[in-house]
């Protein structure tokens, strides 16, 4: 390919990128139409004083408290509350330049409605430059190494657990530079730490002059037990690659647990939860995992660590029998980079991006979580979800089927912790019907019953073609659909209104 093709190459790239949230927002304002055929025509959904109301759509098929963004009002103006119309709660929003939090309760695989209240121009934060590296709330005390900015200590109040092994080389949240096989020394020069107090969250944001990881920000929130870093990268300040056999692996470490031999841990596979190494067959690859999210466990504690931008995991483990994770360290790969190439016109060129058109700066976001508890596959995938998948804002003009004139109600909810919605989405090949996909996280069976947006539905097992399966409905009574699952089992079933 001549240097030209390969750069329109890599801007089709771009343009997919781009265009993905878009996409998002359509498909999910197609299902939002599609339900509305079985729910009956949507209602105008106006505030009080007349304006557009937020609508927060959450995907998963359980409630819960958690951040949301909460865009600029189309007036410029910023809500610096919003208050939650089924209930009448107010919530605060926190403002961070363009960026608007607030931590609201939502329905399971439904829409919420919140009303912006309290309009102002300004900024909610308290911001201070300060020499200050400690941060704590109700459920974390935060310590960082002055020196970079990386974490020293980490503690669970409510259970008083260590989550970071001082006693590993690397520091938790500390970026290393890899280089073919060996690692490269970095710059930070100076670091300093700001401060921010907040109606929902505090944080510390370490900043550092000059380092291609110029910004960190850990957020604490006041409502939600997780801890939320976000590391700022720059590629405009990394290294030109000119050797295509030394690729410059840029990588975040995570020691974790101290004082335990970690043998074993669990991530979420896309089909549930796989356990690290016993699931795997032998001359498996066993020096990495592909996936958003890993849990990490020590007697009855429990520690979560996911990425929605982030999925390749470097565990180096010892050469010994059982398995050991070397250090309790985990390593999460956020970018490669070689800048080489062959070219048909130039020989080898020194590409200036791959990727034109997308701005230097790429945030990775690590959600931390922990809890005390028994173990089981569906608590663990739960968190990991929580984490990785963030609800969709954004202002509406019409009520959606699900929210319902209360405002806040689940267009689907399974009462089984084990058994979750992996899908809702229009037939294929039934007009007008919508396909629901349950999967069952447990080894066991499972008997659960499914709520849905309104009665009087038919139910029957398809398989992927949406053939039924079986010459029996499945039992419905009023908004209830039972449905009975084998261990890690996936099931598809058909919901339409009856023929008349």
């Amino acid at each position: 390919m001549t240097v030209r093709e390969v750069n329109d190459q890599n801007r089709e790239y771009v343009d997919y990128v781009r265009s993905a949230n878009e996409d998002q927002r359509f498909l999910l304002r197609s299902a939002i139409h599609q339900a509305e055929g079985l729910c009956g025509a949507a209602s105008r959904a106006t505030s009080v004083g007349g304006g557009p109301l937020l609508a927060v759509y959450r995907p998963q098929s359980w409630a819960a408290t958690t951040p949301v963004h909460v865009p600029e009002l189309r007036d410029s103006k910023r809500a610096s509350a919003v208050e939650d119309l089924s209930s009448g709660k107010v919530f605060p929003v926190q403002w961070m330049g363009a960026d608007g939090v607030a931590t609201v309760h939502l329905p399971a695989t439904g829409i919420a409605l919140f009303e912006p209240v309290r309009k102002t121009d300004s900024a909610s934060v308290a911001v201070r430059d300060t020499g200050v590296v400690t941060l704590e709330n109700t459920y974390y005390h935060l310590e960082l190494r002055s020196a970079d900015g990386s974490v020293t200590h980490l503690m669970d109040r409510e259970s008083g657990r260590e989550i970071v092994n001082t006693a590993a080389r690397d520091g938790f949240n500390e970026l290393v530079r890899v280089v073919g096989l060996e690692r490269a020394a970095g710059t930070t020069g100076s670091v300093d730490f700001r401060i921010s107090r907040g109606p929902v969250f505090d944080s510390i944001e370490v900043r550092r002059a000059g380092s291609y990881e110029p910004v960190t920000e850990y957020r604490l929130y006041h409502s939600v037990k997780r801890i939320e870093i976000r590391n700022l990268l720059d590629r405009s300040r990394m290294p030109v690659v000119t050797d295509a056999g030394k690729t410059n692996v840029y990588q975040f470490t995570f020691p974790l647990l101290p004082g335990r031999t970690i043998e074993s841990f669990h991530y979420e596979s896309g089909f549930g939860m796989t356990t690290f190494p016993q699931d795997y067959l032998p001359g498996a690859r066993m020096d990495a995992v592909v996936s958003h999210g890993l849990v990490f466990t020590a007697g009855d504690f429990h520690v979560a660590i996911a990425s929605p931008q982030a999925f390749y995991w470097v565990v180096p483990g010892l050469s010994k029998r059982p398995w050991q994770l070397w250090q309790n360290e985990v390593l999460s790969s956020a970018w490669r980079k070689n800048d080489s190439g062959g070219t048909r016109d130039y020989g080898n060129y020194i590409f200036p991006t791959l990727e034109p058109g997308l701005p230097d700066g790429l945030a990775f976001v690590y959600e931390l979580d922990s809890w005390t508890g028994p173990w089981t596959d569906g608590e663990a995938y739960r968190r990991i979800w929580d984490a990785v998948m963030e609800p969709v804002s954004e202002f509406e003009s019409r009520l959606p089927c699900g929210s319902g004139k209360r405002g806040n109600e689940s267009l689907f909810e399974t009462n089984h912790p084990d058994v979750v919605i992996i899908a809702a989405e229009p037939s294929l090949t039934h007009p007008g019907a919508v396909v629901l996909r349950l999967q069952n996280l447990a080894s066991e069976k499972r008997l659960t019953k499914v709520k849905l947006p309104i009665d009087g539905l038919d139910a029957s097992e398809v398989d992927l073609s949406e053939i039924e399966v079986g010459a029996q409905r499945l039992p419905v009574k009023g908004h209830e659909l039972q449905v009975d699952l084998k261990s890690h089992a996936t099931v598809s079933i058909l919901l339409s209104r009856p023929a008349k």
